[in-house]
């Protein structure tokens, strides 16, 4: 497709979630599917199944594709832990997955790590009560501006200390760079002023910012910010972005299949000075029909 495949000039990748899953191909196999689809880059993830990740590595010096980033958490399940907790072994779980994380992506020759903003630690709100993409959470504006304002008045204390421990992350692993990303859980350090709390707070250690407009559109119909917003004001941070769509209680669907504004994404992509790397996330039940569709329904944008 004519891009190089430095860590910001990827034309288009295909993320893990959906390949882990895809007809159990050998990875030679499934990098020359990825390439006949239209996409020159692979995006790992921990997924439904277990995949051989870093064999893809053995295939690379004749074939135009690499790996533009790698994942840390699971975008179908829920992650274990929060680095905005104070309890050890809360910690100790997330750091077990970026150093996971971190050895993959050293193998497959990239720097970006793609790092789901943290979950707040509050007794009553565990991993997964707090789901978009749940569709018996029966998520209504009303009960996200509750959820919000209890969340608000512990924002401060979570958010000192996910500064802290992304500070020790971020010096632990000098030769990568982690990118702080949307979760979809509504008790996650997620929305703007969290997120651009965050990276300015650490901008001197390179923090960047994986956008998922899927997950921001939704938080937008509940009431949260919307999406120019956060891409304006986020911009200067911005690594990438997934290309994903979304409706009530369905994230991870084809792009032109729900309500996002790709049109709206598309600038913050393809600039005249910078290419930056988008990677289309489905979930694991995507055919590869709707795969081919998702491709060509982005390519009207340029993304």
């Amino acid at each position: 497709m004519g891009a190089s495949h430095g860590d910001t000039c990827m034309s288009i990748a295909i993320g893990g979630t959906w390949l882990s899953a895809w007809k159990r191909l050998e990875p030679r196999e499934l990098l020359v599917a990825c390439l006949e689809m239209g996409f020159d880059g692979v995006v790992p993830a921990p997924g439904p199944r277990p995949y051989p990740w870093p064999d893809l590595a053995r295939n690379w010096d004749d074939l135009p594709i690499r790996a533009a980033a790698v994942r840390v958490d699971s975008l179908t399940e829920p992650s274990q832990g929060s680095f905005a907790s104070d309890r050890a072994e809360d910690m100790q779980r997330v750091r077990s997955r970026v150093g996971r994380a971190a050895a993959l992506a050293t193998t497959l020759g990239t720097r970006i790590l793609i790092l789901e903003a943290p979950r707040i630690p509050v007794e009553g709100f565990e991993e997964g009560l707090g789901e978009l993409g749940d569709p018996a959470q029966e998520w209504t504006p009303e009960r996200h501006e509750a959820l919000t304002l209890r969340l608000a008045a512990l924002r401060d204390r979570f958010l000192d200390v996910a500064c802290r421990q992304l500070f020790d992350l971020a010096k632990e692993l000098p030769e990568h760079r982690i990118c702080l990303s949307e979760s979809s859980d509504l008790g996650s350090l997620s929305d703007l002023t969290c997120l651009e709390a965050i990276l300015s707070d650490l901008s001197r250690y390179e923090i960047g910012y994986w956008a998922r407009p899927a997950l921001i559109q939704r938080r937008s119909e509940l009431g949260g910010g919307d999406l120019g917003e956060t891409l304006e004001s986020l911009e200067v941070y911005m690594v990438g972005a997934d290309y994903s769509d979304c409706a009530p209680g369905q994230l991870l669907m084809p792009p032109g299949t729900g309500t996002v504004d790709f049109g709206l994404l598309a600038p913050y992509m393809r600039g005249l000075q910078i290419q930056r790397p988008g990677v289309l996330e489905l979930g694991p039940a995507a055919s590869s029909e709707e795969v081919v569709q998702a491709r060509g329904y982005l390519e009207r944008y340029g993304l």
